[in-house]
């Protein structure tokens, strides 16, 4: 399981800084949050971790943030399908967020 964060150093001390957090293929949200609690807990009140769920939905609370083509991997796919969804979504949330 991979995961990302985007952090924020730009925040200023009054407010929290925040971290955009993306699970990795077959995570979600919710369990990116979960395992993220002893980084949370050792951060304290100084960050905010907000995790999205990626767009594709692959499983039972599995999700992915794009779809490779039949008989491909990430390392091998010319293509990805619906990364642009994917960008899109990430760019949102970090509007969202204020995490610039």
């Amino acid at each position: 399981m991979y995961c990302m964060l985007a952090l924020s150093m730009l925040s200023s001390s009054a407010s929290p800084r925040r971290a955009l957090c993306l699970q990795g293929k077959g995570g979600n949200a919710e369990g990116m949050f979960q395992r993220l609690s002893a980084v949370r807990e050792a951060c304290g009140a100084a960050w905010e971790f907000d995790c999205i769920d990626a767009p594709q939905i692959i499983g039972v609370d599995e999700r992915a943030w794009w779809l490779n083509p039949p008989g491909e991997r990430s390392y091998t796919a010319s293509k990805y399908e619906g990364d642009a969804v994917a960008i899109a979504l990430v760019e949102a949330a970090w509007a969202e967020a204020s995490i610039a």
